[in-house]
């Protein structure tokens, strides 16, 4: 970890996730996004940005204590959509 200021920052936090889920028998075009980072006070934070592709979305944020903690959520948030029919896009991993 690195010590920028009084915030420690860590390099191990998930990479965002991009998802979306097609239809076009039932005129279905959605998108879900996730991405965890830390907010201006250091807590850790998961936003989570879904709706109809072509719209900015709605957007809900978590906090949580750990990083442990956040990884579990992105999975089982990540497992629940692939369940329901999302596709997973891109994630920065597949970009490198």
């Amino acid at each position: 970890m690195e010590n920028v200021g009084d915030l420690e920052t860590s390099e191990s936090l998930p990479a965002p996730l991009y998802m979306e889920r097609r239809d076009g028998a039932r005129n279905m075009a959605r998108f879900y996004r996730v991405s965890v980072e830390r907010d201006l006070y250091g807590t850790l934070m998961i936003s989570r940005c879904f709706g109809r592709i072509g719209t900015r979305g709605r957007v809900l944020s978590e906090a949580f204590a750990c990083e442990e903690e956040a990884s579990l959520r992105v999975a089982a948030l990540s497992n629940a959509k692939r369940r329901r029919g999302y596709v997973i896009l891109n994630t920065a991993e597949t970009q490198a």
